[in-house]
């Protein structure tokens, strides 16, 4: 049971001591509340033993005494060292006050021998959770703050990237497929598009990456990897190595002179070489056979402008399932033209391919 009330004395510029005189020991903090503001608007019954009083405190925003508190709570002050405990005990309970806690005084129990008494403190959003002590109060409150905090900064890192991270050189947006660069766009977390096909198109490869299918005998296996240059370097460092095999692989089978673009390609960096996945065949944990290409919602079709195959894997048909499997991907999105730019002298291959 919980009882609750307000009495304010005859002229009503303070409120009336909260204690009982049969709890001497919060005698002083009740008066240092009382004592720290003339306008506080708190609290008094007189139930019994077994009942809470639900103190009425007045609220007063101050993060910074929760983490004092919570510094200071377990150092043992000397007897002559001069801290101000009972002050900031009161400022960390205000500003808990000021986040809608509740707090209630528990009279002391008739069987208690030490007959103190003590505080309970429940947060707004979680009825079920009462701390006994103003430590853990603080704790939990501290990282509500904290969280509160987090998804504030993620909100404007949003707004950041919106603004400037998806410019390219000349100060134009690009779409996150296609990369075309856009005027009209739809924002979709941290990326913005030309068109809702081409949103949609992201949003179903995204989830196609990183999945490992077994090709055929399952000698081999086929893998489509994005670089996120949003993901944190930690998790990013994990799949460095393989990004940096499949980018040696395409650079070793085109000779030199194209290493920027395809590092470009590769790391999906900003400008007109962005906007690419990068698919691959792996046999005997290596990249044995490697692709880009950039999809195209909007048109309906995929660019494939680099395929490479590690020469000692050629002539296992390898580069023919490195297709089929960008071509297996992208059927699932809706798009059927595949287009790849080629020799003269390799046109029959491609064909045999089935362009």
């Amino acid at each position: 049971m919980v009882q609750q009330s307000t009495l304010n004395n005859q002229h009503g510029d303070s409120p009336i001591n909260i204690n009982s005189p049969s709890s001497p020991s919060h005698q002083s903090l009740h008066s240092g509340i009382n004592a720290s503001s003339s306008s506080h608007q708190h609290h008094i019954s007189s139930p019994s033993s077994s009942s809470n009083i639900t103190l009425r405190i007045e609220p007063k925003k101050d993060p910074t005494a929760l983490l004092t508190w919570i510094c200071a709570a377990e150092v043992r002050y000397p007897r002559n060292y001069c801290y101000p405990r009972k002050d900031l005990y009161l400022q960390a309970i205000r500003h808990l006050a000021f986040m809608q806690w509740r707090v209630e005084f528990q009279p002391p129990h008739k069987d208690d021998k030490d007959r103190k008494g003590k505080y309970m403190f429940t947060p707004p959003d979680d009825e079920s959770q009462t701390f006994d002590n103003l430590v853990d109060a603080c704790n939990y409150e501290f990282r509500e703050d904290q969280d509160a905090e987090d998804e504030l900064r993620q909100d404007q890192e949003v707004d950041d990237f919106v603004s400037m991270e998806t410019l390219d050189e000349e100060g134009m947006l690009r779409c996150g497929l296609c990369n075309i660069a856009c005027i009209d766009y739809v924002i979709m977390g941290l990326n913005t598009f030309c068109s809702n096909s081409c949103k949609g198109c992201f949003d179903d490869l995204q989830k196609q990456l990183f999945e490992n299918v077994t090709i055929d005998d399952a000698s081999a296996s086929s893998l489509i990897i994005r670089y996120d240059t949003k993901k944190s370097k930690i998790n990013q460092q994990c799949d460095y190595e393989l990004f940096k095999e499949a980018a040696e692989t395409l650079c070793y089978g085109f000779g030199p002179g194209i290493e920027s673009m395809v590092e470009q390609m590769v790391y999906n960096k900003k400008g007109e070489h962005g906007g690419f996945y990068t698919c691959i065949i792996q046999k005997e944990g290596k990249c044995a056979s490697v692709a880009v290409f950039r999809a195209h919602a909007r048109n309906g079709f995929v660019e494939i402008p680099i395929v490479a195959t590690m020469e000692s894997f050629r002539s296992q048909g390898l580069c023919k399932r490195l297709i089929h499997s960008i071509e297996n991907c992208v059927k699932r999105l809706g798009i059927h033209h595949l287009i790849l730019p080629s020799l003269r002298t390799r046109l029959a291959m491609w064909e045999h391919f089935g362009f």
